[in-house]
């Protein structure tokens, strides 16, 4: 990861608006509706340049993808994992922070945006498939950095904690089980990120948000073990080539 003595370079946090068009073609991929495999590659291939030339003109200097290709930065795991053809039981619980607001809380989980993406459940053993996709997203950030002067880029991926806190086990005997499995699979992306010459930048909301529900009473042994798993899948990348992301969650609440 670069540093200046020169003055503080500017990044975010990853995600960044879709053009109404695109968000819509990965809505309908994530339904499950076919959409022209050629159309929607044209068109990732343009957001990710037009988002990366929007950073720099704004003054960023460590810039990314935009995540133009993703559903959302956590559940398009299932797309590039084997195993997730399950239904998921799983109900969406208020925070913790809202327990005491619950007229409050039920509002807020009608309105969530995760209540409309698919997430699916682990009902068979987890390996990486999401190759082809992963290489076109490297592919299209380093011709979208060409003639810029960006000083680094980053490419987010999802860890494996909050990838388990979405799509439901239903598979694997124990949490530590799958989320072992999970980055095991993972290892894959963050390897690949890291040979691309990427900075792999590390989605963690399991770190802290996800704490706040139904993790609140498995104390610091629960995350413990995120990270344990985590240390797993990143052992052969410098941590200095990594940055972690951290956050409670984009919600209104108390």
């Amino acid at each position: 990861m670069k540093q200046s003595i020169q003055n503080i370079l500017t990044t975010h946090t990853g995600s960044l608006p879709r053009q109404t068009d695109l968000r819509q073609m990965l809505e309908a991929q994530d339904r499950g509706e076919r959409v022209e495999s050629n159309i929607f590659e044209t068109r990732v291939r343009d957001a990710a340049n037009a988002i990366v030339q929007q950073q720099v003109s704004c003054g960023i200097d460590v810039v990314n993808d935009g995540e133009m290709s993703k559903i959302s930065y956590s559940t398009y795991a299932k797309d590039r994992l084997t195993g997730f053809g399950g239904q998921s039981k799983r109900k969406i619980t208020p925070l913790a922070d809202l327990v005491d607001f619950p007229e409050f809380a039920q509002q807020h989980m009608l309105i969530s945006p995760w209540s409309k993406y698919a997430m699916p459940a682990c009902n068979g053993p987890i390996s990486y498939r999401g190759n082809a996709a992963l290489e076109r997203d490297c592919v299209n950030l380093k011709v979208a950095l060409q003639g810029t002067n960006a000083t680094e880029a980053f490419m987010t991926a999802a860890s494996p904690g909050v990838i388990a806190r979405f799509l439901e086990n239903q598979y694997y005997p124990t949490h530590e089980a799958y989320l072992y499995a999970l980055a095991d699979a993972m290892k894959v992306e963050y390897d690949t990120i890291h040979q691309a010459g990427f900075i792999l930048q590390l989605d963690c909301p399991d770190l802290t948000r996800c704490d706040q529900t139904q993790n609140t009473q498995k104390g610091t042994g629960y995350l413990a073990l995120h990270i344990e798993a985590l240390n797993h899948a990143v052992r052969d990348i410098p941590p200095e080539r990594m940055r972690l992301h951290v956050c409670w969650g984009n919600y209104e609440g108390p």
